[in-house]
């Protein structure tokens, strides 16, 4: 009986590291693509300028 109750407690453990790990890895994930968004979003708008200031200037 010990051995079923030490069983159950450590899936029940075992899942709950596992929900938590998937928690940290989809946290992880949003924050990249966020990330992401950003700095593409710099870029497009850095690159806008530069194309403005080479259209000014000729």
């Amino acid at each position: 009986m010990r051995s079923v109750l030490r069983l159950r407690a450590f899936s029940v453990h075992s899942y709950a590291n596992t929900e938590k790990l998937h928690l940290v890895t989809k946290a992880f994930c949003v924050g990249f693509a966020i990330v992401k968004q950003v700095v593409c979003v710099n870029e497009k708008a850095k690159g806008d300028s530069v194309s403005q200031r080479k259209s000014w200037s000729t």
